[in-house]
């Protein structure tokens, strides 16, 4: 589910390199300095000043939250978008350690495990801002517990709960895999630091929950005196190195996190332990929270370094770049100010760059870095939803639905879109894609139609049950382009009463479709929508299947609208209509009708719910957050 554009990263052009650094600057009492120009900044370089050639300044809103563990239900939107300013990216890294680690008795009964997963639940619950990109990685357990990119706080909650599994215990730690553990994490770091270069413009940081590594790996041959061992301890100097040497070349900050807490037991083995923390984090210019129970507190602060720096790039003007390291420091010429910075790079010796596959007419290279970018592209806006629906026990079908904002595109004749997609499954595998070009030769209203409500694409995909994830671009080449990546699961639908996803459609909408799905069109007797902003003077039409034992089985649905509140605006039954060609024996076909001619302008929820006769007091329901306007 990770893809690397191995063209993006920066490379040398007739003997240039931009080196991207991001900085924090602080006043002596730890408050953001925010009024600092291009002027006040000195980079060295191996001891020698360089010109600042770029400059920005990002300061991202936060607003504090309270550390609750159990805040109240959030219905989330089942559409996903690219629009709106990026937000702090975050990799939540769960790792365990390479050697048991004594829990504090004023932990109680907490095993270290259960602890790494609360801290990481705090981190979530404290720090993490609306529309924040956040991924969840699991070093020493299996990956498919990992989460991807994504502002959603469900999934990435869910991926914080599957912490434990595999090999993250500690309980049965041997001598052997306590190297082998070392070792995994640092090929993590470095894989992940190499996958975070492809993103520019953002200060990027890895957040290293429960890892516990010997930054001396030569301890290890002391403490396990074998040739093995000393073997493997040489691996892990060279392990090291690298993945430091990926945190510099990408400008990856590490935050490492300790959750065993305050202790006031520093022996020789305890100094190390904390020492070896604070060195990644110095070496890639994050903060430690280590020896602390005052966690909160440590969030805050790596918030805060995500939340205000300072962007700069410099062309170094060394002739020995190579491989090797340049250690690099940034001044503030301003008096009684601290900064923050990485302390070096590794150049890339290479001259070129990697020559490039062909790609399909309309498809730009980049459109194709955006499709491996783990991230979205901000830009054209783009917007999409994903509907599962039952076919067999082993298959589904999945509506993918877009809307492309019109107000960038240009219209003029001999016009083209090009949208492509790619959905890759829980090992990072390809399962679907498609690239398709489509001709916008428009008539004047059409083009006006196109100006105000966008273009609509709907397709569908086979897929098994299981997790994956979309990622889909839109772009007229030299134009406009975004991207937009949406997780998504596709259930088993093998509980006695299942419902499938929610279309929904609009009867007063002209945005123009680029494809159509005719049964989706019966279904729902107007073109299926992704949008979820409505007027009052629309009708919206919301269409499911529910699958039940037995195909005579009399199921009841009815459609709501509520308030946030839960006050109850409109109650309708359900119309039956035939389920979709190929949809899995005993599903039954339902629309229901909103008219929102007397529904007042707010925000709403819209809720499609089934019951059956045979089993009294259970119900399935599908919730979506919609809005109506004036």
């Amino acid at each position: 589910m990770w893809a690397t554009a191995q063209d993006d990263r920066p490379v040398f052009r007739g003997g240039v390199q931009l080196i991207d650094v991001d900085a924090v600057v602080t006043d002596r009492d730890g408050n953001a300095v925010r009024d600092l120009t291009r002027d006040d900044f000195e980079i060295f370089d191996e001891g020698r000043a360089q010109t600042v050639r770029a400059f920005a300044f990002v300061d991202l809103p936060f607003v504090a939250r309270p550390d609750r563990e159990s805040a109240p239900p959030e219905i989330e939107p089942d559409v996903v978008t690219n629009a709106g300013a990026d937000g702090r990216l975050y990799v939540l890294l769960l790792d365990a350690p390479s050697a048991p680690v004594m829990v504090p008795p004023s932990l109680g009964d907490y095993s270290y495990t259960v602890r790494a997963k609360q801290v990481a639940q705090q981190f979530v619950r404290t720090v993490v801002q609306p529309g924040d990109q956040v991924a969840v990685v699991h070093v020493q357990g299996t990956f498919t517990d990992s989460q991807p990119f994504t502002t959603s706080r469900r999934l990435i909650e869910a991926s914080i709960e599957r912490y434990g599994r595999g090999r993250s215990g500690v309980d049965s730690l041997g001598d052997g895999e306590q190297l082998t553990r070392t070792r995994d994490t640092y090929r993590a770091i470095e894989d992940l630091s190499a996958r975070l270069g492809t993103i520019r413009g953002r200060r990027k940081a890895i957040i290293w929950i429960g890892g516990q590594i010997d930054i001396f790996p030569a301890r290890q041959t002391d403490r396990h005196p074998t040739p093995e061992n000393s073997v493997k301890a040489g691996s892990l100097m060279f392990g090291y190195r690298d993945a430091m040497r990926a945190a510099a070349r990408n400008g990856v900050a590490i935050y490492p996190i300790d959750p065993t807490g305050a202790t006031t037991e520093l022996g020789e083995d305890e100094m190390l332990r904390m020492g070896g923390l604070r060195a990644v984090a110095e070496d890639t210019g994050g903060l430690a929270v280590v020896n602390t129970s005052n966690f909160t507190g440590g969030f805050t602060e790596v918030m805060r370094d995500l939340s205000t720096y300072y962007l700069l790039g410099f062309e170094p003007d060394r002739d020995d770049r190579g491989h090797s390291f340049h250690s690099i420091r940034v001044r503030v010429k301003r008096p009684g100010v601290v900064v923050r910075a990485r302390t070096g790079y590794y150049a890339d010796a290479s001259t070129r760059a990697v020559p490039r596959p062909a790609l399909p007419r309309g498809v730009s290279a980049a459109a194709a870095d955006a499709l491996a970018r783990p991230v979205p592209t901000r830009g054209l806006r783009v917007d999409v939803v994903t509907s599962a629906f039952k076919t067999t026990r082993r298959e589904s079908t999945v509506v993918v639905g877009a809307h492309v904002d019109g107000q960038m595109l240009q219209l003029v004749s001999g016009a083209s879109l090009t949208v492509s997609y790619r959905i890759f499954d829980v090992e990072g595998r390809a399962a679907a894609g498609a690239y398709k070009v489509f001709d916008l030769n428009l008539q004047p209203a059409s083009r006006g139609h196109v100006v105000e409500d966008g273009l609509r694409f709907v397709e569908r995909v086979s897929l098994r049950p299981g997790r994956y994830e979309l990622r889909l671009v839109a772009e007229q080449p030299n134009v406009a382009l975004g991207s937009v990546i949406a997780s998504f699961e596709v259930p088993k639908f093998d509980e006695p009463l299942a419902m499938s996803g929610v279309v929904l459609a609009s009867h007063g909408q002209r945005a123009l479709s680029l494809t159509h799905d005719a049964t989706l069109r019966d279904a729902l007797e107007a073109e299926p929508t992704v949008a979820r902003r409505f007027t009052r003077a629309d009708t919206v039409s919301a269409f499911a299947e529910i699958y039940a034992e037995r195909s005579d089985e009399a199921v009841s649905v009815v459609g709501t609208l509520t308030t946030s509140a839960g006050a109850e605006i409109a109650r309708v039954a359900a119309d039956s209509v035939a389920p979709l060609p190929g949809s899995h024996t005993g599903a039954h076909g339902y629309r229901v009708n909103f008219d929102l001619r007397d529904v007042p302008p707010g925000e709403y929820v819209l809720t499609v719910e089934a019951s059956s006769g045979r089993q009294v007091g259970h119900s399935v329901r599908r919730e979506i957050p919609i809005a109506v306007g004036k």
